[in-house]
């Protein structure tokens, strides 16, 4: 009996921990998301949004997925956010009526955008003559056997620094942008932030 105890204990804590490490990475998802979304990056915003989300479903993540597809100009999937958080945000929500403002604002511009043109008209396709092309005939003269090629590894070697030293600036910056805006006031906002601008 005091196993069965100890096990439901431990288990109880394992479930915790993995719950406290589901949050942190939907926190630097967040975290990331809002640093491409300020750096204008806003496809890579989505992933990093839509990534955070799956981790931790919390309403906000919607309207900050809703703003980058605005941003892309992707109105249907803006709105589908918004909707979205609409629905599953409580009713006692702070961002409910800026939410439905923004939803207001993308169905009006949905209704002036000009309708997709129709796609082009296909070609019909003609199959090509069954006539088998002439066997070449043999070779007389034997090649001379060919040089090895160098490793791929020891002409590109240089693209392994050099993609890393590209990497660590685009993380330094993101962070610097990130930790130093001040475009975004969040006040104490702990995993999502929304903004509200158009």
């Amino acid at each position: 009996m005091r196993a069965l105890g100890l096990a439901l204990v431990l288990l109880a804590a394992v479930a915790a921990h993995a719950e406290s490490d589901r949050e942190a990475r939907a926190r630097a998802h967040y975290e990331v998301g809002l640093g491409m979304y300020n750096l204008g990056n806003y496809a890579d915003a989505v992933r990093e949004f839509s990534a955070g989300y799956m981790l931790s479903p919390r309403p906000q993540f919607l309207i900050n997925l809703g703003q980058a597809y605005r941003k892309l100009h992707e109105l249907d999937r803006a709105a589908e956010m918004y909707r979205k958080y609409l629905a599953v945000a409580p009713a006692d929500a702070k961002d409910r009526a800026d939410v439905q403002k923004l939803l207001d604002e993308v169905e009006a511009q949905r209704a002036q955008a000009p309708p997709p043109p129709p796609p082009p008209p296909t070609a019909p396709t003609i199959a090509p003559p069954t006539t088998a092309p002439p066997t070449p005939a043999p070779a007389l003269v034997a090649s001379a056997p060919s040089r090895p090629r160098a490793s791929g590894i020891r002409r590109w070697w240089w693209t392994i620094p050099v993609g890393a030293v590209v990497v660590g600036a685009a993380v330094g910056l993101t962070l610097y942008f990130t930790l130093r805006s001040s475009q975004v006031s969040c006040g104490s906002a702990t995993i999502a932030c929304v903004d509200l601008r158009p």
